[in-house]
């Protein structure tokens, strides 16, 4: 566990404080982190973070600035090559939507990688993928927008050439 305290006088004093609390060693919980904080703006949160080879969990929640949020985000690996992300904010007045704001899925594998994101509650889309032909040459596209009609694309490919 650490503890910093800060002031800082001048004509607008400041005083933060944040706490970090190493879950595994305190009580036992492999991978997991509790961090709070608050200062004299009305703002006092906390923070919980796990991770393990397959899951990746942060959840916040607190008072910043006099309004309530609990911004949160959640990554899951259950299988390899495959993750799959969620975030969001939910606030002092619930909503459904406020749970799936930002959506991920990524896939990769030995010279192939796909990514489909959407977000603004899947109103935004964007995609993209990467293909190794082979050592020397990959191929890459992405599509962003792809939702409002006529997506914005983006294609590459890097090529090596040997020394001679």
């Amino acid at each position: 566990m650490d503890v910093k305290y800060e002031y800082t006088k001048g004509s607008d004093y400041k005083y933060n404080f944040e706490s970090n609390f190493e879950l595994d060693k305190l009580a036992d919980v492999s991978g997991a982190k509790l961090i709070l904080k608050g200062d004299n703006t009305q703002s006092v949160s906390g923070t919980l973070e796990y991770n393990t080879d397959a899951a990746a969990v942060s959840l916040e929640g607190g008072v910043k600035g006099g309004k309530v949020q609990f911004p949160f985000s959640v990554g899951l690996a259950p299988v390899e090559g495959l993750e799959v992300g969620v975030s969001g904010t939910v606030t002092d007045k619930p909503d459904a939507s406020q749970l799936y704001e930002k959506v991920s899925v990524n896939y990769s594998q030995s010279g192939f990688g796909a990514f489909i994101g959407l977000s603004k509650n899947f109103a935004a889309l964007e995609a993209r993928g990467i293909y190794q032909v082979n050592g020397d040459t990959k191929v890459a596209i992405k599509a962003a927008d792809v939702l409002k009609g006529a997506p914005e694309l983006t294609v590459g490919a890097e090529y090596k050439v040997d020394g001679e």
